[in-house]
């Protein structure tokens, strides 16, 4: 990830480059994108109990935003492609089939999920005597 702080927009554009331009559909980009970006970093709030603002996302929270908005961008292309017939996010209603192939989102959901349990640990120090 890019050093700074980054925004919503910052998000959308990273998985859009991820995932390539011509594989997003219309009606995830934009507001929709920001959106599912959005529900992620209320995800990494509640989870740490901490506050992020949309407009300055953390270097450190990043990477675990990233993953989970990526997986969840390439779960819904994947729906999309599938046999699912209808897929609907709050106003987004997608019908639609064909064969999607996107499996890297299961295993960008885990490395998201375990980047935030890293972010949960207390760090440990070990006292240890020697011999002088």
């Amino acid at each position: 990830m890019a050093g700074g702080l980054w925004s919503l927009g910052s998000f959308s554009t990273h998985i859009t480059n991820i995932v390539g331009p011509s594989n997003v559909p219309v009606s995830l980009s934009g507001a929709t994108m920001n959106n599912l970006v959005w529900q992620n970093i209320a995800v990494v709030e509640n989870y740490l109990g901490i506050t992020i603002t949309d407009s300055a996302v953390p270097e450190k929270y990043q990477p675990v935003v990233s993953n989970l908005s990526t997986a969840q961008v390439l779960d819904m292309i994947d729906a999309i492609n599938d046999s699912v017939q209808t897929v609907k996010l709050d106003e987004l209603s997608i019908t639609t089939g064909r064969g999607g192939a996107y499996s890297p989102a299961s295993s960008l959901k885990q490395l998201g999920m375990d980047m935030l349990l890293q972010l949960q640990r207390e760090p440990r120090f070990k006292k240890i005597w020697t011999a002088s």
